[in-house]
């Protein structure tokens, strides 16, 4: 599993819109190939002028293949940058094993020492 994040920041003033322009004209054609985020937020501390998007995928290809055809779909006639959307930048995630990393972790100390 993989999880792609994408951050979205906006003019001082203008995330009401942009979330606005998003829900009339982005979210649906979106949704329809990229299925639900796992989340959709706004910023509560930091700069309050930032949503994100977090999406789910089994892997690399299934990635690729959904949003392939989500830009083939008219949903391309949806351009964020149209609105007031300043910057726009995505990250691939995965999850962490915190057992394995420790493990890791532990073997690099035996190593080391």
């Amino acid at each position: 599993m993989i999880y792609d994040q994408r951050t979205y920041t906006c003019r001082p003033g203008t995330i009401k819109q942009q979330l606005e322009i998003y829900e009339k004209h982005g979210m649906g054609p979106q949704t329809k190939h990229l299925g639900q985020p796992v989340l959709w937020a706004t910023t509560e501390v930091g700069d309050v002028n930032q949503f994100v998007h977090i999406w789910a995928y089994k892997d690399v290809a299934d990635r690729a293949a959904r949003r392939a055809a989500m830009r083939s779909h008219q949903a391309r006639k949806f351009d964020p940058r149209r609105g007031p959307l300043r910057e726009a930048e995505g990250r691939g995630l995965r999850i962490c094993d915190l057992r394995e990393a420790s493990a890791v972790g532990r073997r690099l100390q035996l190593f080391l020492a």
